[in-house]
């Protein structure tokens, strides 16, 4: 710190107690003075000290004139040979542009995709007092990277690095100026499910950027319900005969749709070799990630004439809306390319470079607007550590680092790729992606995707507004030319050599063996249920391999629930019959879309029943309602002496304790007690059973789901019927294993069965009816008709009609006690006091008698509370006149 004093100030420092203190911004130093000297000396020592003090604190305050930001990537590499040029002329319209204050001096490292160099490189960075590193492009060395921008405060800014774990809570001070591939990984499953592919083989290189990339694809495929079959993971060099050797062990499995995603390769190996192994033909589809698209555009215009192999290839590209400053960069990028200072064409991360670039510019300008100066400090740690030859002690950490990365998450900025803001992950909000498609030579695009609007032939920046309710709604793509040059899409499987096919169980009945058996003297199994099984598997978008096992002996109905379990337990892969779906069997396994509608009904005898006035006593007969009336009464009575010492209820005058006992007794009139089901196994037992009724040993009614029943009704004669209404829903559907993708897909191809009729047609072949409606309908009542009733609704008119008998002659003879003195009594007392005695009226009117009818009837408690009123008024009368003067 002397060293940096003018003499005179060092002089006067070595005189002086010295202690300082830097301000964090303007590092102005504090002196005290401890010596004592004579008044001469300290004036004159004291305005020399002030005098550096404060020029050294002016020059300190100053804005820098040029600010460090390191740049760490891999110089010869697709990626490389855009983003450096980008990135150099990136800064010369920065340092050109008057706006930018503060000068911005590149640092460019050269790590040469090694995880070491790249770390070595970032040390050698900070050493030199860098605010900012832009990039790495690769993941692996943006992990290593992270964690010293994470201890030295310094924001790295990739415009390349699309690892998904690369997060803001594990790395604070990364941010990321391109796409995540968790954002990639969606569009891709979305494009594996556009085209109804349920299986893919994934081709990844074994690191982090490619390990990370394949699990984000795995977990989006499973939202999907699909999944990835197998993974064919490269060493990152892309060796030619370990790329042939999985490829071709690969061409024995079933799935033949190939997701790639690996490294840039200007090689395309991985295409190349499939080429030569006859995998680029039409029973085979190959879907790539961006890493295509960054190739392919890199490509000089003389080698695209050479990529007829990759006809029908279909990949990523990351969208850049079109506009006049994109046009003007391109146009001089051509100029780039002719004086030299570009040697490959211009690809996505290239406009992303130039843009981070930018960003990193304008952050810095502001933050130098609000803090004026940069300043480092040691890092205590590293200083106390004790490591012969490292010196890490050297490394300091950026104070205002927080701050500057505030403002980089602020940024609200149009570039060459587009409006770039980050969220809250420090991930650049997403513009979506383009959709290409190998046709000969050309790379067309033949839609867009985003996550706001799924797939579309028009821009994501073209429809702005939209929500994501309206997502997967009308997606559409324009025609793709698939390998082979087909416009058809690939049905995405074969029959894998060595695939093992699927177990399937199904019930081998006894009876109603149109729905499913086994053929008697053979190991064929057919019926109604086997036949929508085989037709719904035809619209299954993939192979489906199978074997049927029976369960059952053939000789008695099988436990359905027996044969549900054991596929909850993987003894069967699935249950392929007439299952009902029934609530303790969806908790163990996953049911497709019921394919046969089923509930329990009744059958009984067709039987012409002639109604009569007292039918609503046939439900019981003589001896039935006599003995139920004796038991009703013997109940009461011996509730009534159990209940009569500790229930108030039951205690009072005889007469409400009577009451009592005839209210409880017939509360309990009807129970149901009477277990006497019958188990029938056979069609021919029902029409036995239903035949011989209950008296004679059979049944009087059949209780079965409804599949059965019409079916026995179809092999039975007239002589049966449905009575009353379905009492139970359900349905029949087959029964697979927990989140096996097959129940989803079988379930689709139900619907469409069911759309399309041909499940009508499977049912009219296997179960048609016997038309017995007309003589059901001259017979079958499902409500009983007034005249059943007439007889009850008769002795219910009777009793009101002798009670209103008797309410009217008491009334006519209360009315001809009735005079008129008693009316203007009435219409001052306001009510009849029926217990007085009345005198015979002499002359009658009928309105007379309707206005006696409608006054009101003072009750024996209001009698007897107006005559004590009256008395206590006459006691009151004869103790005033007692007191009263003479």
């Amino acid at each position: 710190m002397q060293d940096s004093l003018p003499w005179v100030g060092a002089r006067a420092f070595k005189s002086l107690n010295f202690r300082g203190r830097w301000s964090p911004h303007c590092e102005v130093l504090s002196v005290c003075v401890c010596e004592q000297r004579d008044m001469k000396e300290l004036v004159i020592l004291r305005l020399l000290v002030s005098i550096w003090v404060i020029a050294s604190g002016f020059v300190s305050c100053q804005r820098p004139a040029a600010v460090n930001i390191g740049a760490v990537f891999t110089f010869d590499s697709v990626i490389g040979k855009v983003a450096k040029p980008a990135m150099e002329a990136a800064m010369s319209d920065v340092n050109s542009d008057g706006r930018i204050r503060t000068k911005l001096n590149l640092i460019k490292e050269d790590v040469n995709s090694s995880v070491f160099m790249g770390a070595v490189d970032a040390f050698q960075l900070v050493e030199r007092e860098v605010v900012a590193i832009i990039g790495p492009q690769v993941s692996g060395i943006a992990h290593m990277i992270s964690s010293i921008a994470n201890g030295l405060q310094v924001p790295l800014i990739s415009y390349a690095a699309t690892d998904p774990t690369l997060s803001a809570l594990q790395f604070p001070f990364f941010v990321r100026t391109t796409q995540s591939d968790s954002y990639q990984m969606a569009a891709m499953a979305d494009l594996v499910d556009f085209f109804r592919w349920k299986e893919v083989i994934v081709v990844g290189v074994d690191d982090d950027y490619g390990r990370n990339g394949i699990d984000a694809l795995e977990e989006e495929l499973h939202k999907k319900m699909a999944r990835i079959s197998y993974k064919l993971m490269l060493s990152n060099q892309l060796d030619e005969s370990e790329v042939m050797d999985k490829l071709n062990k690969s061409k024995l499995l079933g799935p033949r749709v190939y997701v790639v995603h690996v490294n840039p390769d200007p090689e395309l190996i991985i295409f190349t070799v499939a080429q030569k192994l006859q995998m680029m033909t039409d029973t085979y589809t190959w879907l790539a990630t961006d890493w295509l698209s960054a190739t392919l555009d890199s490509s000089p215009p003389a080698k695209k004439t050479s990529l007829g192999f990759l006809q029908g290839v279909v990949g990523l590209r990351q969208h850049t809306p079109e506009s006049n400053q994109k046009r003007a960069f391109m146009s001089r990028w051509k100029k780039m390319q002719q004086n030299g200072s570009a040697s490959s064409e211009l690809n996505t991360y290239g406009l992303q470079a130039y843009d981070t670039v930018w960003i990193v510019a304008y952050a810095i300008d502001r933050f130098l607007d609000e803090h004026k100066n940069i300043t480092f400090s040691p890092n205590t740690k590293l200083h106390d550590m004790k490591i012969s030859g490292l010196q890490i002690e050297k490394l300091k950490v950026f104070n205002g680092g927080n701050d500057l990365l505030d403002i980089l998450l602020q940024t609200n900025f149009t570039g060459l790729s587009g409006q770039i803001q980050f969220n809250q992950d420090r991930n650049v909000f997403s513009g979506g992606y383009d959709v290409i498609n190998m046709d000969g030579v050309s790379v067309r695009t033949v839609g867009y995707w985003s996550n706001v609007t799924g797939f579309s032939v028009s821009p994501p920046d073209s429809r702005p507004g939209r929500q994501d309710s309206n997502c997967c709604v009308d997606q559409r793509l324009h025609s793709v030319t698939w390998p082979g040059g087909k416009s058809e899409t690939p049905r995405g499987w074969v029959i894998a050599v060595d695939e093992k096919p699927l177990r399937i169980g199904v019930p081998n009945r006894a009876s109603f063996t149109e729905f499913v058996t086994e053929v008697h003297g053979s190991h064929k199994i057919n019926g109604y249920c086997i036949d929508v099984f085989l037709k719904a598997r035809e619209l299954v978008p993939y192979h489906v391999p199978y074997t049927f096992q029976p369960f059952g002996n053939g000789r008695s109905n099988p436990k359905y629930f027996d044969l549900v379990k054991m596929v909850a337990a993987d003894r069967y892969d699935a249950a392929v019959g007439d299952v009902t779906i029934v609530t303790n069997r969806t908790k163990i396994v996953d049911f497709t879309q019921p394919f046969m509608e089923s509930g329990l009904v009744v059958v009984a005898p067709v039987k012409e029943v002639k109604s009569s006035p007292w039918a609503f006593l046939r439900p019981f007969t003589f001896q039935m309602w006599l003995v139920t009336g004796v038991f009703f009464l013997f109940v009461g009575a011996v509730v009534w002496i159990l209940e009569h010492r500790i229930n108030n209820e039951f205690r009072g005058p005889p007469w409400k304790q009577i009451m009592t006992i005839f209210w409880f007794s017939f509360s309990t009139m009807f129970f149901s007690h009477k277990s006497r089901l019958v188990i029938l196994k056979t069609q021919q037992e029902y029409i036995s059973s239903l035949q011989l009724g209950p008296n004679r040993g059979g049944v009087a009614a059949i209780v079965d789901e409804l599949p059965y029943i019409e079916l026995f009704l179809s092999a039975s004669s007239c002589g049966f019927k449905i009575v009353g209404q379905e009492f139970t829903k359900s349905g029949w559907g087959f029964a697979f294993q927990r989140d096996s993708p097959l129940a989803v897909d079988l379930s689709t191809a139900i619907l469409q069965l069911s759309e399309n009729g041909d499940l009508q047609k499977l049912n009219n072949k296997w179960l048609a009816h016997a038309d017995c409606s007309e003589q059901v309908n001259e017979i079958d009542e499902n409500h009983l008709s007034l005249k059943s009733f007439w007889g009850l609704f008769l002795i219910s008119g009777i009793a009101c009609f002798i009670a209103l008998v008797v309410f009217f002659c008491n009334i006519v003879c209360q009315y001809r006690r009735f005079t008129p003195e008693d009316g203007a009594a009435a219409a001052e007392e306001g009510e009849i006091q029926l217990a007085r005695p009345r005198r015979f009226l002499r002359s009658t009117s009928f309105k007379k008698l309707i206005d006696f009818v409608d006054m009101k009837v003072a009750t024996k408690e209001t009698i007897k509370r107006k005559s004590t009123d009256i008395k206590r008024q006459g006691s009151r009368s004869s103790d005033g006149h007692a007191v009263s003067p003479s």
